[in-house]
């Protein structure tokens, strides 16, 4: 190979002064001698095999604790502490444990709707109300009553005999998913409701608790059959009529004595003796029902609806 011919512009090389040998190679000392010296300077310095740098601090006499080249002193000594109480642990793994029962519990008492829509999924027995109703068990309610049976009839000063379907079928349009199925699930297993205040509403009429139990004891010759297992017997579509017209009884009966009921609570009970003396019976049984005019027009709109169905 040719060599490269130099360009006239390159620059002379500049003559650099080399070190003395005994740094030339950085911290090596290169003479012999030196290195010795060096030796003999740094032995009250050098560490022992199983000697660590703490050592070099440590009295006479003193003896390590130490197994272990890689530990520091003293350390050892101090047990570290997790600054948690076992038995909050406890109770924080016991919420958890309610809280994933409690979802599961919501969830297995959902129900499948018959008409697979959105609004369903919410409301599953809406469209298919009339399969939680018995109409043979409402007209037969309306005769074991006497309040109810002397007023039965078209018009003013009359109870339509559709009343207690059409109030039940109105609560199965809004039956709700978990909120309403949850409860009923319960009763069915257990005959009671845990958890729940006796004013949760059940069955197909949706009635509060407290009033199941109530009329059961008020109305013995009506009702007295279910004394033992009131609340299941209010879940099935054949006796929960027979609750319905007994709340509405009992209203009648206050009504008539001029007294008001302590179960009434906040309902306007001025507005159910409103109505009734203005002859719309039908109206103040719903209004103390469920107190919102809301309400009486959605009830009579079921009753036209059921009075359609049954010609």
């Amino acid at each position: 190979m040719l060599d490269k011919q130099k360009d006239p512009d390159d620059r002379s090389e500049v003559a650099v002064e080399k070190a003395a040998p005994a740094v030339q190679r950085g911290a090596v000392i290169g003479d012999t001698g030196n290195q010795a010296r060096w030796n003999r300077a740094q032995q009250a310095h050098y560490l022992g095999q199983d000697e660590s740098a703490t050592d070099l601090f440590r009295k006479a006499g003193d003896i390590s604790s130490s197994t272990s080249k890689f530990t520091i002193d003293g350390l050892e000594d101090e047990t570290p502490s997790i600054a948690y109480d076992m038995r909050d642990l406890q109770e924080d793994l016991k919420k958890v444990g309610n809280g994933i029962e409690s979802s599961k519990q919501a969830l297995s008492s959902f129900e499948i709707p018959v008409r697979l829509e959105p609004l369903n999924a919410v409301y599953p027995h809406r469209g298919n109300e009339d399969a939680y109703i018995s109409y043979p068990a409402c007209k037969a309610a309306n005769a074991e009553f006497p309040e109810l049976a002397k007023r039965i009839g078209d018009g003013r000063n009359h109870i339509d005999k559709l009343l207690i379907a059409a109030t039940i079928r109105l609560e199965q349009e809004f039956y709700k998913q978990g909120f309403d199925t949850g409860p009923d699930k319960q009763i069915q297993e257990s005959g009671r409701v845990e958890g729940f205040k006796d004013t949760a509403s059940i069955g197909p009429a949706q009635m509060q608790i407290r009033h199941i139990d109530r009329l059961v004891n008020e109305f013995p010759l009506q009702l007295g059959e279910f004394s033992k297992d009131p609340l299941r017997a209010a879940l099935k579509p054949e006796c929960a009529p027979r609750f319905v017209a007994g709340y509405f009884a009992d209203v009648i009966q206050h009504i008539q004595k001029g007294t008001k009921p302590d179960y009434i609570g906040g309902i306007d009970w001025g507005g159910v003796k409103k109505y009734w003396a203005e002859g719309n019976f039908n109206d103040a049984l719903i209004y103390a029902y469920n107190p919102t005019k809301d309400h009486i027009d959605s009830v009579n709109r079921h009753i036209k609806i059921i009075r359609q169905k049954l010609g």
